[in-house]
């Protein structure tokens, strides 16, 4: 053997030391680990048996209504891109709506000034006698 096999190999009392510490598994615990394990068998047993029914119940209903599914897809599709072009539209109603409210700002502090302006005109008006 080479020097390295003897740094990785176990020592020869190593069997011996392991096998010391090995101690059986308690019963509890196999029982724990079978309901443990029955419990996921039993889980993925109901999971597929209601997944097979609801898939039983989708061509069921693509029968009676005579529309599949990918149809229905489509549409949902559709409607989601007429959504979000609506929500589009409103985001520029928003700033149209905003540039309208400054325009009207700006429309009430002319309307001030003119009413200023009418005021000091008849005050004007009214020292000349006219």
């Amino acid at each position: 053997m080479s020097p390295a096999s003897y740094l990785t190999a176990p020592p020869r009392v190593a069997a011996e030391s392991i096998a010391r510490y090995h101690r059986p598994v308690p019963l509890w615990v196999w029982i724990c680990l079978g309901i443990s394990l029955a419990a996921v068998v039993l889980t993925l047993a109901f999971l597929t048996v209601r997944g097979v029914a609801l898939w039983r119940r989708i061509v069921r209903l693509e029968e009676t209504t005579g529309v599949s599914l990918e149809t229905l897809l489509v549409e949902v599709d559709t409607m989601n891109a007429r959504l979000e072009r609506a929500n589009e539209s409103a985001d520029d109603i928003r700033e149209r709506l905003e540039d309208l409210n400054v325009a009207m700002e700006k429309v009430a502090v002319i309307r001030w000034a003119l009413s200023d302006t009418r005021e000091a005109v008849g005050f004007w008006k009214s020292l000349s006698g006219r």
